[in-house]
């Protein structure tokens, strides 16, 4: 069998992109399948006319080797997914080759009702595709309430078992994250099954205008924490923190873990 791949590769090294890059190291070690790749990572800081050009080129570019393959495989994040992914869907019916859609993260059912009326005649055209992966059972079991028809399955995110130390796991109950603060992060599950921990102290440290998660956002969500210590901190920056909010974070970690 022939697959196109289209999808993000590093650089730069994100979740998207090494869940991509894992997918295609595995598939080409398999003998019974020919992959070719497109990448579709664009520049990072690009203005909205170079990023549209960038799409049209990739579009141009699965048309014409979408000719060549028996089945065309698109994997992007939820934004992309669902502005990008019906175009590519119209390219895989003039080429008249079946399409697996994958997203990353697990927000797709939540840009269903955050989009509102933006959002969900893509994501009705979307899962008109042969086939959609998602990476939660929450999101395959939300769409095949509202989407019976539509062939949805579960593709988890998974990590190569030998970069990992098991023995490192045991008993652990302190964790960090670092990333962007957003529904499609796992922001809620990070919330609920922190509860399960116990009574732990939890911080959180802010950019006061990140744009990506606004104050009244920041609020709202540490007050789901209920635990005895649990502090959040502002400092005067944007989305991207500079390091000054490293021995804040030290010290407190040293109070309190």
């Amino acid at each position: 069998m022939k697959l196109l791949l289209v999808g993000p590769l590093p650089p730069p090294l994100g979740g998207t992109t090494v869940s991509f890059a894992q997918l295609v190291r595995d598939l080409e070690a398999r003998g019974d399948v020919a992959v070719t790749v497109l990448p579709t990572a664009a520049e990072p800081h690009a203005s909205r006319i170079r990023k549209i050009a960038h799409a049209a080129r990739q579009l141009v570019r699965i048309l014409v080797a979408g000719h060549r393959h028996d089945v065309i495989s698109f994997h992007a994040s939820v934004g992309r997914m669902v502005f990008f992914g019906p175009f590519v869907l119209a390219v895989s019916r003039l080429v008249r080759r079946p399409l697996v859609l994958r997203v990353f993260g697990g927000a797709l059912d939540w840009a269903h009702g955050a989009g509102g009326w933006k959002a969900r005649p893509f994501l009705h055209l979307l899962l008109r595709a042969d086939l959609v992966l998602l990476q939660t059972r929450a999101g395959v079991a939300f769409f095949r309430e509202r989407y019976p028809r539509a062939k949805i399955e579960w593709f988890p995110n998974s990590r190569k078992r030998e970069i990992f130390d098991r023995r490192s796991a045991n008993g652990v109950t302190r964790f960090a994250f670092v990333g962007l603060v957003r529904p499609s992060k796992g922001i809620g599950e990070i919330v609920r099954a922190s509860k399960l921990l116990g009574d732990r102290p939890f911080l959180a440290i802010m950019g006061r205008s990140d744009q990506m998660c606004p104050v009244s956002h920041a609020e709202a969500r540490q007050a789901l924490f209920d635990g005895k210590t649990n502090d959040q901190v502002f400092f005067d920056a944007g989305h991207r923190l500079g390091v000054d909010y490293v021995p804040h974070a030290v010290a407190w970690i040293n109070k309190h873990l």
